[in-house]
């Protein structure tokens, strides 16, 4: 009698901890991504973009900054051999400092940052994650109720960016050593990221995401070597 009704308690005692497991907004044990979790998502971000938005940003650098004949014609000699880099740095540069170069790289800049920003706040907003950590089974959450941050708190993440990102990216790799993996932009919006999915259904997909990050990594250097070799 003593053996079932301990055994009836583990049963019950492994069902709550898979319940809770599986849904850590529910007060649930929570498990915190680690730094090298969140770099790998990062990349299959990276990856994602690269593919989606480099074609548009390339359309939106030939709208927004035409390069006047001359520079054309003296990067096309530079090109075939006729003038030297000096003497085509020269000219590049007298272009950015003295005929309105620069504006119009940070106009390019500027259009490329509100874009991007935009589409990943939508993202925060309407999944909780940017595709790689969907891929990872993440999900970003508010740091006191777990629950989904407010909009202010999404706006600020974005922004937050900027503190982790200028001395030196050290806001980012706070994350490997905080408590909550937290990065300094984490902690100024109050949100953390957390798994949705329990330790043992991680595991089982770990093995098949891994391979197709290779894989995908690997196609990308392929395609990247070749393009490199046609030019």
């Amino acid at each position: 009698m003593d053996n079932k009704r301990k055994a009836l308690s583990d049963f019950v005692a492994k069902k709550k901890k898979k319940q809770e497991l599986a849904n850590p907004e529910d007060g649930g044990d929570v498990r915190y991504v680690k730094f090298s979790s969140r770099a790998n998502a990062t990349l299959i971000d990276l990856i994602i973009s690269s593919i989606l938005f480099i074609p548009f940003f390339q359309f939106i650098s030939t709208t927004l900054k035409k390069l006047p004949p001359h520079v054309v014609q003296a990067k096309e000699k530079f090109l075939s051999g006729e003038i030297d880099h000096v003497s085509f740095f020269e000219i590049l540069n007298y272009y950015y400092l003295n005929e309105g170069g620069i504006e119009a790289a940070f106009l390019e800049m500027g259009v490329q940052l509100i874009i991007v920003g935009i589409t990943i706040i939508l993202l925060w907003y309407w999944k909780g994650a940017t595709p790689g950590k969907m891929f990872l089974s993440m999900k970003i959450v508010d740091a006191e109720t777990l629950g989904e941050p407010t909009k202010a708190q999404w706006i600020i993440r974005y922004f937050a960016y900027i503190l982790s990102f200028v001395p030196l990216f050290l806001g980012f790799f706070w994350i490997a050593f905080d408590k909550k993996r937290q990065g300094w932009h984490d902690k100024i919006a109050k949100t953390v990221v957390i798994y949705t999915k329990k330790e043992e259904e991680n595991a089982k997909e770990k093995k098949f995401k891994r391979q197709t990050i290779i894989a995908i990594i690997t196609i990308i250097a392929f395609l990247t070597y070749v393009s490199y070799l046609k030019n």
